[in-house]
């Protein structure tokens, strides 16, 4: 009884807490850091990222949301901006900047007890959408672009077009991929470009391999997304889009 005891106060004390007028959020948790293995790669706010900046990744907070994060066993704080998802570990919070790990003396041990608050309002939503954004003809399924996440992972002009190979190198995906069994869908984004076509070819290619694509258009940008997949089936479909010759892919949770 005493360990359920103790589990229920852990628990309890991760969830975020909101002032009467919601506008305030204060979490404590654990706090972990990445650094130079993911530098210019997207965050899922669509910026590279830096980790020489003061930035951070959360589960839930809108992006350009600014905490303060504090190091409960050392006393020293930072302010960072919310901008990518994660961490994707049981019973942490934040995952920060290495930067931003420096400042709070938390390089070496890798992770820390802190404190997250916010020290401005959230912003409703990072972009606005275009609301009278067009299906592209010809495909089937669209799906609604979400408010507060605009990503691309490509935006090159001209991309090489995946080819099936049975010894396609093990993908990345960012932010990282969620815990199976968690009971949450996620959308895995493939790709998003300027030019229809590659779009297209890349829904085809998905559709080839077995899979079920969805087809966004977000202002200039063209995406190509797998929706609703459950976190037991992530791996197997990740699976398949490496196959496929893809190399990269964003993985977020549905809204």
């Amino acid at each position: 009884m005493k360990l359920i005891f103790l589990s229920m106060m852990c628990f309890f004390l991760m969830l975020p807490v909101f002032s009467q007028g919601g506008s305030s959020f204060r979490q404590e948790g654990i706090a972990s850091w990445y650094g130079e293995a993911f530098a210019g790669k997207p965050t899922a706010s669509g910026e590279l990222f830096n980790p020489e900046a003061l930035t951070a990744a959360h589960p839930t907070l809108p992006f350009g949301t600014m905490v303060k994060v504090t190091n409960t066993h050392n006393g020293k704080q930072v302010i960072v901006r919310i901008n990518d998802r994660g961490p994707f570990v049981a019973a942490r919070i934040i995952d920060l900047s290495e930067h931003a790990a420096r400042q709070l003396d938390m390089i070496f041990t890798g992770t820390a007890p802190v404190i997250v608050e916010t020290v401005n309002s959230p912003p409703q939503s990072n972009a606005v959408p275009n609301k009278n954004a067009e299906t592209v003809p010809a495909i089937a399924v669209a799906e609604a672009v979400p408010e507060e996440n605009p990503e691309q992972i490509s935006e090159n002009e001209n991309p090489e077009q995946p080819q099936e190979n049975e010894n396609s190198p093990p993908i990345s995906v960012y932010p990282g991929m969620p815990p199976a069994g968690d009971g949450k869908s996620y959308r895995i984004q493939v790709g998003a470009y300027k030019i229809e076509k590659h779009a297209s070819d890349v829904f085809s290619t998905l559709q080839n391999a077995g899979l079920t694509p969805a087809y966004e258009r977000y202002n200039d940008f063209y995406r190509v997304v797998l929706a609703q997949i459950q976190s037991e089936n992530i791996q197997s479909t990740v699976d398949i889009i490496a196959k496929a010759g893809f190399a990269e892919i964003l993985i977020r949770e549905e809204r």
